[in-house]
């Protein structure tokens, strides 16, 4: 799946979360090969963030339509 932006990231807190994860990330090589080792380290923890902070907002929208 590629990465897409959700607006839902725009909730207040997770700039400086994401700050803190970004900078944590350490790998070396060229320029472009950090950047996609640190994207693809950031999903599985924007996955978990979005769990914990939204559940499972397909389910959630599915409860408050019907």
């Amino acid at each position: 799946m590629p990465f897409r932006f959700k607006n839902m990231w725009l909730k207040e807190g997770f700039k400086v979360k994401l700050q803190a994860w970004w900078e944590s990330l350490n790998f070396r090589g060229t320029t472009s090969f950090v950047l996609v080792a640190k994207l693809k380290a950031l999903k599985p923890l924007l996955r978990e963030w979005n769990k914990n902070v939204f559940g499972n907002v397909e389910v959630n929208k599915d409860l408050a339509l019907n």
